[in-house]
């Protein structure tokens, strides 16, 4: 197959996108420079790009984190998403050429993709070509085929003054969805997400067969006495039933079943007892003797009951299964965040020192442990929760980190924190981030929150020292490795991120 290379249309001139990997869901997904540590501003806005449930990569392409290395800065906006679409789509398929790599394409795009797919339109797509023409001229140079992917309502903006920068090598795309993309790249589209299909519809039971089985299995004096009745009733209006109560065949149409005879049980016919002569009758012996049947017989005074036959015994009753024990797991763990902010459009400096206290919204987080982007504007400090939702006391360790920047210098430092507690159920505890005071790019917070039942607690000492180990160096290296053997001693996790947007 052709390795297709990518560039990224910007007003500063093309990024070449150098190299996409996969990397641990539990990071988040960035953009860098050239193959460098340094993050690009558009991070925060790539990983809501590829993550569920913002995003579309991860719905398409099945993995939640992304590192993308670019080889110029790319700057604000949204232009930047079909480009990355399409260099995901290549990697995808094995097909996108990295740095240094040979590449029989090149494909030049700039445009948005929204979360039905669909293609819009953007701004300064005249400069994006100015500042790429010297680009166009290598790739003819070298004979490298040209594809310009557009979105339509820029594609029918361009003039001659414009399409004349390309070369002949090169072609220009209009388009409305990616679907375009796909083929003309000769990629296999990814099956999109099924909507939910309605469940098959039950087989229908007639009510009136419903209520003709269960009279007819009574079985119970009730039921012989009605079941002539019931039987020829059933017979004029549903003779299907009682095909299918007889066995003799389950559709229309199969030949009438001979009737069903109730069975009766077997009775032996009473023999008459010989006639009995007085001379012939038994003397009882003993004169306490009680009379027998034979004696009372006739006696219209006597009122004792006949013997009757034994009733067999039922069976026993199954005692119930004995319920499952819970099983503590990360979701009892409730996160919510707490955003404290100054009161108006006053400082957090000014908030601090005056008299009205910050502002607190309450956050619950989202399915699956997720929470919402928090905007910087006004915001002072953020305060995460962790509430015991089990039904018996649990010990939880909590961290709460800054990834991504650094510490920062007097009002501008911000440090990590954790605690460890142990929490009776409904109860709740929480740690706070003071925020920077003039941050003007995106980061993000890491918060993980770690359960074991109480009695369990004494033999986990070693949760503790790795948390304070992270919170000491700020080294999240150690993470995967550390997760593995939470899950091992089958401790309750929840780890998340929690984006601040400037």
């Amino acid at each position: 197959m052709t390795g297709v290379r990518v560039y990224v249309a910007t007003t500063e001139g093309p990024s070449e996108i150098q190299r996409v990997a996969e990397e641990d869901p539990e990071v988040r997904s960035v953009v860098c420079l050239n193959g460098t540590s340094e993050a690009l501003a558009i991070s925060a806005a790539y990983d809501a790009f590829v993550r569920k449930p913002t995003g579309v990569i991860e719905r398409l392409f099945g993995h939640p984190v992304y590192r993308t290395d670019v080889s110029e800065r790319i700057s604000e906006g949204r232009s930047w998403q079909l480009p990355l679409f399409a260099a995901h789509a290549l990697f995808a398929a094995g097909r996108l050429a990295g740095k240094n790599e040979r590449a029989d394409r090149a494909v030049w795009l700039t445009g948005t993709v929204d979360s039905e797919l669909d293609v819009g339109r953007v701004d300064h797509v005249p400069e994006k070509l100015a500042q790429s023409e010297r680009l166009f001229g290598e790739l003819q140079s070298h004979g490298i085929p040209l594809t310009l992917f557009l979105p339509r309502a820029n594609a029918d903006g361009l003039g001659p003054a414009d399409t004349d920068r390309l070369g002949p090598n090169a072609e220009i795309v209009p388009l409305e969805t990616v679907d375009t993309l796909f083929d003309r790249l000769e990629l296999p589209r990814p099956a999109r997400p099924e909507t939910l299909k309605p469940r098959p519809e039950a087989k229908r039971r007639h009510p009136v067969l419903i209520s003709l089985v269960f009279l007819l299995a009574a079985g119970t004096a009730a039921g012989a006495y009605w079941q002539d009745e019931v039987m020829e009733w059933a017979d004029a209006n549903f003779p299907q039933a009682l095909r299918i109560l007889a066995g003799t065949g389950d559709e229309p149409g199969e030949g009438e079943p001979e009737p069903v005879k109730p069975t009766q049980p077997t009775v032996a016919p009473e023999q008459p007892a010989p006639p009995v002569t007085p001379a012939e009758a038994p003397v009882s012996e003993t004169p306490g003797d009680p009379p027998t049947a034979a004696d009372r017989e006739g006696d219209p005074t006597d009122t004792t009951e006949p013997p009757t036959a034994m009733q067999p015994e039922p069976d026993p009753v199954p005692e119930p299964a004995p319920e499952p024990e819970p099983e503590l797991s990360g979701s009892d763990l409730a996160l919510t965040i707490v955003e404290r902010r100054a009161p108006g459009a006053r400082s957090c400096g000014v908030a601090e020192f005056g008299t009205r206290p910050l502002t607190e919204t309450r956050v619950p987080a989202v399915g699956g442990g997720r929470l919402d982007a928090s905007s910087a504007a006004g915001l002072c400090a953020v305060q995460y929760e962790i509430r015991n939702g089990f039904e018996a006391p649990v010990h939880v360790w909590l961290l709460a980190a800054p990834v991504g920047r650094p510490r920062g210098f007097g009002s501008n430092r911000v440090t990590a924190t954790s605690l460890d507690r142990t929490l009776q159920p409904g109860d709740a505890v929480s740690v706070q981030l003071n925020l920077p005071r003039w941050s003007r790019e995106a980061f993000s917070h890491r918060v993980i929150a770690i359960a074991a039942e109480k009695d369990a607690a004494a033999d986990l000492s070693w949760v503790g020292l790795e948390i304070r180990e992270i919170e000491t160096s700020w080294d999240f290296g150690r993470w995967a490795e550390l997760r593995d053997r939470i899950e091992e001693d089958g401790l309750a996790l929840l780890s998340v991120h929690h984006e601040i947007t400037p």
